[in-house]
């Protein structure tokens, strides 16, 4: 269930990729509306709702009393869901920069001399 509720908020993640290059504004603010939306809801609610909640709750029975596993799931469902709110962070700041009308890749930067070697 991780995995399907995580992958909601990718679908609009693809899709944004695709408008991008294109440069149609107005496509690319509805699907990073929709990402955001997507996210907040399946990654904050969904997860801590669905996965951790019923997992704290009934883990011993889903596990057959093997305590040895529990805490260590636990742990990498908490990082998970602090992963979701880093990524979320930074798809805020990537709006800001949308909004403000500088929007470039952060994570890819060229410069002229990179060009020119």
């Amino acid at each position: 269930f991780v995995l399907i509720q995580m992958d909601n908020a990718d679908i609009w993640v693809g899709a944004i990729r695709a408008v991008m290059d294109y440069g149609n504004p107005l496509l690319s603010a509805f699907f990073y509306s929709g990402i955001m939306v997507s996210w907040v809801y399946f990654r904050f609610f969904a997860y801590v709702y669905c996965v951790m909640a019923t997992f704290s709750t009934s883990g011993r029975l889903s596990t057959d009393n093997n305590t040895d596993v529990l805490p260590i799931t636990n742990i990498l469902l908490i990082v998970l869901l602090w992963l979701n709110f880093y990524w979320f962070v930074l798809l805020a700041k990537m709006g800001v920069h949308i909004v403000k009308g500088k929007p470039k890749d952060l994570q890819n930067v060229v410069t002229k001399k990179d060009l020119q070697d």
